[in-house]
């Protein structure tokens, strides 16, 4: 993978976290709930993600969204399930999951590749191989082991 790559996707996840993070604190005061007739909601509220599945009869009217504000601050910290019914049996089912997990496995991957992609002054511009303690000749630095000669003696500085 070259340098510009693994930046890009450095990026990439750290906007990713960030998005989240703005969708988590939002969620926390709003909900947004879409449904599929005639059984599924998809919704984020309360900083989670939930799916919902509802196995009564129902008469389908189109897909439906639907937008709500949330009473206080109330987040649920844990993935779960629960499953019940309106007057008899058990006939939803709620899954659900926080959002925070996933700015964590977006984030501190992508923070941390940010952090860790600064090049060294002895690196190759190339490929980014650490050239420290590699032997000149007669002044000019010696080939990068990695990419060969052109890059490295190219770029460098006497």
């Amino acid at each position: 993978m070259k340098p510009a790559s693994g930046r890009r996707w450095a990026w990439t996840l750290t906007i990713t976290a960030a998005l989240l993070t703005v969708a988590w604190v939002w969620s926390m005061r709003f909900g947004v709930a879409v449904e599929w007739p005639p059984r599924y909601t998809l919704a984020v509220g309360s900083g989670q993600i939930m799916l919902a599945r509802d196995d009564r009869a129902r008469p389908s009217k189109g897909p439906s969204f639907e937008l709500s504000r949330d009473q206080g601050w109330g987040v649920e910290w844990w993935f779960g399930w629960e499953r019940f019914g309106i007057l008899g049996p058990p006939t939803i089912t709620v899954w659900h999951a926080p959002l925070w997990p996933f700015i964590l496995m977006a984030g501190v991957p992508g923070v941390w590749k940010l952090v860790r992609t600064r090049k060294s002054t002895n690196a190759c511009p190339a490929c980014g191989y650490d050239t420290t303690g590699l032997p000149t000749n007669n002044g000019q630095p010696a080939p990068c082991p990695e990419c060969g000669p052109h890059t490295r003696s190219q770029s460098a500085k006497p």
